[in-house]
């Protein structure tokens, strides 16, 4: 099945390898009709991936994924069809941007003193290798390191884990004390993108979540994922009918999942495992639910 529409995808203005064109592209020759991109806390791909969708005749809107603490977890909220210049979902992004940017630099900064970065780079190589990103992360260190020759692309994985991985909450607590961050309410970026004037999409939920949809819908989610790799059949199934029933907007996408991603190919999955169909779409895109 190629979905008519692919809704989640990242660029190199978060954290994936190829640009807001190279998406458009690589989608249009998979047979989508349609992409949304979905940087995290950032939108400056938006607008070039809208213009290269434009002269490909495909659709798009402009979209964003945050990360969020809610329910006693951290969730994954995607907002679509904002207004891009409302102060207080700017300031909201510029924030996560810096955060995620010294929490990056301060987790380079570890692993060079621990010798296990390969090589030299410093953070200002990285910030001069992406003059355009707000949003900075272990994937614009591993770029610039990749360009210097001194890993390949099969050896990501495990460079990931040994010095970026969040499975590691030990570090990832201390990184945070150091930043002075942490990450915003789930219910405060929810009102954030409906005053914006979006529409709020849980993202890829978990099994766990199921228990919790009703009260998400409450907070003012008005969406969830539906069609994503990372989520098990049974769970596509409930958020799938729970969307229906509710009548509440779908979303699908590839995420880091596919050959859209771009980078390390070890954890490639089939082009078309994740997407809406047009009706679906159409429904976000002409915004038929509210």
């Amino acid at each position: 099945m190629v979905y008519f529409a692919n809704c989640h995808l990242h660029s190199t203005f978060s954290d994936a390898d190829f640009t807001p064109e190279d998406l458009v592209e690589v989608a249009a020759e998979l047979g989508h009709k349609a992409i949304i991109l979905t940087d995290h806390d950032n939108i400056g791909g938006c607008y070039r991936l809208q213009k290269a969708a434009r002269k490909k005749g495909m659709l798009s809107l402009l979209g964003c994924e945050f990360s969020v603490e809610g329910l006693g977890r951290n969730i994954h909220l995607v907002g679509i069809d904002f207004n891009p210049l409302d102060p207080d979902l700017q300031k909201l992004m510029q924030e996560e941007c810096k955060n995620t940017s010294k929490r990056s630099q301060i987790l380079l900064q570890w692993a060079v003193e621990k010798g296990n970065i390969r090589g030299n780079v410093t953070w200002q190589e990285v910030q001069e290798a992406f003059p355009e990103n707000e949003y900075l992360c272990c994937n614009q260190i591993w770029e610039v390191l990749s360009k210097k020759g001194l890993y390949q692309p099969e050896e990501y994985k495990e460079w990931h884990r040994e010095n970026f991985t969040g499975r590691d909450r030990e570090r990832q607590a201390k990184v945070r004390a150091l930043a002075g961050s942490v990450y915003p309410k789930l219910e405060d970026v929810v009102k954030a993108i409906r005053k914006a004037g979006g529409v709020p999409i849980v993202a890829h939920p978990k099994r766990d979540m199921m228990e919790h949809a009703e009260e998400l819908v409450e907070m003012g989610v008005m969406g969830f994922e539906t069609h994503h790799p990372d989520m098990e059949e049974d769970v596509k199934q409930f958020f799938d009918r729970f969307c229906e029933e509710r009548g509440l907007y779908k979303m699908g996408g590839t995420d880091h999942r596919s050959v859209l991603c771009g980078h390390h190919p070890n954890m490639n999955f089939l082009p078309d495992s994740g997407g809406v169909t047009e009706e679906d779409f159409m429904k976000i895109y002409h915004r038929t639910l509210g």
